[in-house]
C-alpha cells in the first residue's frame, strides 16, 4: 500500500504524493512549493547552490540539522524529516537572520547566485553550535571548522575570505528574534515517525524505506534487482545527468543498525550506512 511522503516544511506538516519516486527536493521547492531562493547550479551535488538543511529527530529527543544538496535528494527521503530553506530565515518583522546580517556586514556576497547555499550551510553550523546568546551549550567554531563546513559550497566571486569572516561574525550579531523552537520541532517530527517500512509508489515504480536490516533483507530477497539508495551522490546523478530509469528503489537511510560507529582499542567498525563525514570525524579522533 502506497503512503504519502510526510515532512515538516514552512512551519507545517506537509503531505506530498502523485509525483515520481525520483523527483528531487530542488524540483519540489522551485516548481511545487515556489520557494525559488534555492538555486540549481551543477545538478550533481558539487557546487552547493542548492544547499538546504534537513532536520531529523535524534535519539535524545532533539533535532540534528544537516546541510544537503537538494538537487540530488529524492523527495521520498524527506519522509519524517524537516526541510529548511533560505526563505525560513526571514524574521517575522522582515529583519535579517544573524547569518544573513553577517554576510551583509562582511561583504560576503557579490553576484549572489551561490549566496543562498552558503547561507544555509552557515545556518546549519549556527544551529549546531547553539543559536541563542547565553545558551549553555553554545560554542563558537574555529575558522578551520567553519572552512570545513563550507567545503561543499563554491563561489567564483569573493575568494571565500569574506564568507568565512561572515561565519565568524554571525555568532557576534544579536540572536534572531524568532529562533527555531527545537523542542516544538522535535515534537512535530515525533508525530511523523514510522515504526515499519515506508512504502511510496508512483506510475508503477516503488520506493521502500525499511527500518531494520531484516526488513531490508526481505525486500532484496523478494526483488534482487531493486536499487539500493543511501546518500544519492552516485544514483542522484544517474537521474539528473543521465536521465536513467532506476526501477524500484530501496532507501537504507532510515536503518539505525547501519549508522553505527564502534571504536575499539585497535579498530573501528563503520556501518554500511555511515556517511563519509561521520566516519572521517570518528577516525580523526584517534
Amino acid at each position: 500500500m502506497t503512503e504519502p511522503i510526510r515532512f515538516y516544511h514552512r512551519n507545517a506538516i506537509r503531505e506530498f504524493k502523485d509525483a515520481p519516486v525520483t523527483r528531487t527536493v530542488l524540483q519540489y521547492l522551485r516548481e511545487d512549493a515556489h520557494c525559488t531562493g534555492t538555486k540549481e547550479g551543477c545538478a550533481e551535488g558539487d557546487c552547493g547552490a542548492c544547499t538546504v538543511v534537513v532536520g531529523e529527530r535524534n535519539e535524545k529527543g532533539g533535532v540534528d540539522f544537516k546541510a544537503v544538496n537538494a538537487c540530488i535528494q529524492f523527495m521520498p527521503t524527506l519522509d519524517g524529516k524537516a526541510l529548511f530553506t533560505v526563505e525560513d530565515l526571514r524574521q517575522p518583522d522582515g529583519s535579517l537572520h544573524p547569518v544573513q546580517q553577517a554576510m551583509v556586514e562582511c561583504h560576503g556576497s557579490q553576484c549572489g547566485f551561490c549566496t543562498p547555499g552558503f547561507v544555509m550551510s552557515m545556518w546549519s553550523l549556527y544551529e549546531k553550535h547553539g543559536h541563542e546568546h547565553g545558551c549553555a551549550n553554545r560554542t563558537v567554531p574555529s575558522r578551520e571548522a567553519i572552512s570545513n563546513a563550507l567545503t561543499g559550497n563554491l563561489c567564483r566571486c569573493t575568494g571565500y575570505r569574506p564568507i568565512v569572516d561572515a561565519a565568524v561574525r554571525m555568532f557576534e550579531v544579536p540572536a534572531p528574534k524568532a529562533p527555531v523552537n527545537v523542542e516544538a520541532l522535535a515534537g512535530a517530527l515525533a508525530t511523523l515517525q514510522r515504526d515499519d517500512t515506508f512504502h511510496y509508489e508512483h506510475a508503477g515504480q516503488r520506493f521502500d524505506a525499511p527500518r531494520t536490516v531484516e526488513a531490508l533483507a526481505q525486500i532484496k530477497q523478494a526483488e534482487p534487482a531493486a536499487r539500493i539508495l543511501a546518500g544519492s551522490t552516485d544514483i542522484g546523478l544517474w537521474v539528473t545527468k543521465q536521465m536513467r530509469e532506476l526501477g524500484n528503489v530501496v532507501y537504507v537511510g532510515q536503518i539505525a543498525e547501519l549508522q553505527k560507529l564502534e571504536t575499539r582499542a585497535d579498530w573501528i567498525e563503520i556501518g554500511a550506512g555511515v556517511t563519509v563525514e561521520n566516519a572521517y570525524a570518528e577516525i580523526a579522533k584517534q
